[in-house]
């Protein structure tokens, strides 16, 4: 009986969600929100179970049947009757041709913020019966998605299979979870649905749209850093190897070329090539002043110009530490542009508008880490005395700085240091910034 805890909990959870394939979740806030959980359940049923005629029809043959209770016409019987029988004729014969057997979905794990995508689908059907008229995906998945095609089978036959695929447009940044697949039958007369379901979730990550950068100036003071001489004694990953010369002391005995040393009666060491990089760090402001709900222009701007930045340094193997401080500091590191390009799209598609500039509570543990990097680069939303102060902190501890502020006009902006930028929104969305 240890179980029960468990799964009263798990169901108890699900119950206030409502169906997955509505995406309207429930959230208990006073006793009375029980009824609209049951409501959002019961119209999940006739969604997923009906047609929109069937479900129209409904009333008007309770009202038929009570007038016929009532009154006892025998014409508004016989058409009560008939309408009954339609639904009894329609249930077999849909019953007969249902969907049966596995579909799977594919999707992509990360789009563009305006993309259009596909998603693909695979129905096996393991009945010997065939099946018409499929709809895949019949419900909305998101507002951050619009659904541009729709994916339908005309027909798949018994024991065989199809494929088709749906376009789908991102309308929004963010995470968007996909409930699990649905392929859907009212075949043939329109009113009784048979359905199946897959068994996975996925999960879409909308990364902002951005102008790729043609040219980034680094801020005054910056200085590249090296990594020291790279060690290695395994093959294939041993570092560029510049040549041999004699041991001197306080060289490392593991670099010392033994059958070198060996033909010329003296000891040798292998010499390798010192490795430089650049290390930026990019600071990002996710607080927008005024904000109450919705999309912050301002917020998607600063993100987006930080996409292009990390696109611009990844590409040219530059070493990217990203700060994004919400609720929570998310942080990425990254050097390699496949690896590292993921997990920056992944950051950015999870950040939410925060309530108040929250980079300063972070002062002990990013200002040992800003002092690593050759310079820093930080996106404003405003240039409140608050972010200034912060800005200010940055260059007197040493830290090379360059600040990009994200407003609204040119003109409502003086008195700022020459390290700063003023960008407008406007130019961001407009593909106008190509160079920082």
């Amino acid at each position: 009986m240890r179980f029960l805890p468990g799964w009263w909990h798990r169901y108890r959870a699900a119950f206030w969600a409502g169906p997955d394939y509505l995406q309207q979740g429930v959230r208990r806030k006073k006793h009375f929100l029980a009824s609209i959980a049951g409501t959002v359940w019961l119209v999940g049923f006739l969604r997923r179970k009906f047609t929109l005629t069937a479900i129209l029809m409904m009333p008007v043959m309770a009202i038929m049947l009570l007038y016929c209770l009532i009154v006892q016409q025998s014409w508004m019987l016989f058409w009560l009757l008939f309408l009954f029988s339609l639904h009894a004729v329609a249930w077999i014969s849909s019953f007969l041709f249902r969907p049966g057997g596995i579909l799977i979905r594919t999707a992509p794990e990360r789009v563009r913020n305006g993309e259009v995508f596909h998603l693909h689908f695979q129905l096996r059907n393991h009945r010997r019966l065939p099946a018409y008229e499929l709809t895949l995906d019949p419900f909305s998945y998101s507002p951050a998605l619009q659904v541009l095609a729709p994916a339908e089978i005309s027909s798949v036959k018994g024991r065989g299979s199809a494929e088709c695929r749906g376009e789908v447009r991102a309308k929004k940044r963010g995470i968007v979870y996909l409930y699990r697949p649905i392929a859907e039958s009212s075949y043939p007369l329109g009113l009784i649905k048979w359905s199946i379901r897959g068994k996975m979730e996925q999960k879409i990550m909308i990364y902002p749209a951005f102008t790729p950068l043609a040219s980034f100036s680094l801020p005054r003071g910056t200085v590249i850093r090296s990594t020291g001489t790279a060690i290695s004694t395994l093959p294939g990953e041993s570092p560029d190897l510049l040549g041999s010369r004699d041991f001197r002391p306080g060289d490392a005995i593991r670099h010392i070329d033994w059958p070198g040393s060996a033909r010329k009666g003296d000891l040798v060491v292998k010499e390798f090539a010192r490795e430089e990089f650049m290390r930026i760090a990019v600071l990002a402001d996710t607080a927008p002043l005024h904000f109450s709900s919705g999309e912050s222009v301002p917020l998607e701007a600063a993100l987006s110009l930080t996409a292009a930045l990390g696109d611009y340094m990844l590409r040219r193997g530059t070493h990217v530490d990203l700060f994004a401080a919400g609720g929570d500091l998310h942080r990425i590191s990254g050097r390699h542009y496949r690896d590292g390009f993921q997990q920056l799209c992944d950051v950015l598609a999870a950040v939410t508008p925060d309530t108040a500039f929250r980079l300063p509570e972070q002062e002990k543990t990013l200002l040992p880490e800003l002092q690593k990097a050759a310079a820093a680069v930080l996106i404003l939303l405003a240039d409140t005395p608050e972010r200034k102060n912060f800005a200010e902190l940055l260059e007197s501890s040493g830290i090379p700085l360059k600040v990009i502020l994200i407003s609204k006009h040119h003109n409502g902006v003086v008195s700022l240091p020459e390290n700063w930028r003023v960008i407008t929104p406007v130019e961001v969305a407009g593909g106008a910034v190509t160079a920082l």
